[in-house]
């Protein structure tokens, strides 16, 4: 059932975009080309492509990482602080006239074990955290030429995401609190390049580039959260449907190869951000807090 939902959102999303196209033949608009709209009437020999890797060193932050322990006399409230670690992703997508399609796809897992000190008979607790991130993305975008050096790209797409979050007491063999999610939604955004100037290196030009992306979206999320208290005793979960933002920002420097190999190569140095609403653990239908991102190193090329 849920893959005739998404297959259905799939096919809304695509045939929203074809029939936005068909309004956008104006001549007193900025991005026409003077070439026909007819998206029905493709040259395939006028069709490139784009393909990179990313490489994603990353770390998470969430708004309910905090446990409380307590010996029936003295509460000591602690909070878990996942460091940084790799991630990756790829992408790709066909281009044509200033149309482009497009799909990325992202995984992020990060571990982290901290030990920490109760004051309770000089006892501690030792916690694993465990964040485990895959999003798919399926985006259509048009590059529009605002001036020279500088364009602008907006862009929609559908979101696909699946994260798991396990918080487990090595002390007690089986305590510890699960959260599983899964999500879909749209999203919109406005991507920009505006080049900087052009660096000469053993005769060639390399021209250097500012880029940018910022994407707003909104997530049929489904939570599950499953606590268990002892490995001998069957887990308590709840099942929660929410709708939830989701929120990306990314700023870089590009790097580019002209005519390397019949294809352009490039290189972004850059920073991404991330925000989604998340379900707080102690309290139903609460939203609170999750973050990650950190520096991407992009390698590509055009073809």
């Amino acid at each position: 059932m849920k893959f005739l939902r998404n297959m259905a959102l799939g096919v809304l999303l695509v045939t929203s975009q074809f029939a936005f196209s068909a309004n956008s033949c104006d001549p007193c608009d900025p991005c026409y080309t003077g070439n026909e709209c007819n998206l029905c009437d493709i040259d395939w020999c006028d069709v490139s492509f784009s393909a990179y890797v990313d490489a994603l060193y990353w770390h998470v932050c969430s708004g309910d990482t905090d446990r409380d322990f307590s010996d029936g006399e003295n509460t000591r409230f602690v909070a878990l602080n996942p460091d940084y670690t790799w991630g990756w992703r790829i992408g790709a997508a066909a281009h044509w006239d200033s149309w482009d399609l497009g799909l990325r796809y992202t995984s992020f897992n990060s571990k982290t074990t901290e030990d920490f000190a109760l004051n309770f008979e000089e006892s501690s607790v030792e916690l694993k955290y465990d964040f485990d991130y895959d999003v798919l993305d399926l985006e259509l975008g048009r590059t529009c030429c605002v001036c020279d050096g500088l364009t602008l790209r907006p862009f929609a797409g559908g979101k696909f995401a699946w994260i798991d979050v396990d918080t487990e007491n090595l002390n007690f063999d089986g305590q510890g609190l699960k959260m599983d999610y899964n999500g879909y939604g749209l999203y919109v955004g406005l991507g920009g390049r505006w080049q900087l100037c052009s660096i000469s290196a053993c005769d060639c030009d390399i021209p250097l580039a500012l880029v940018s992306r910022l994407s707003t979206g909104v997530m049929d999320s489904d939570f599950k959260q499953t606590f268990t208290a002892d490995s001998n005793v069957s887990a308590d979960s709840i099942k929660d449907c929410l709708f939830v933002p989701v929120h990306e920002v990314y700023l870089g420097l590009e790097f580019r190869m002209c005519g390397l190999c019949n294809a352009d190569a490039f290189f972004q140095l850059g920073y991404e951000a991330q925000y989604w609403g998340w379900r707080e653990y102690d309290e139903n239908d609460d939203i609170t807090h999750l973050g990650l991102g950190g520096l991407v190193l992009r390698f590509g090329a055009n073809f």
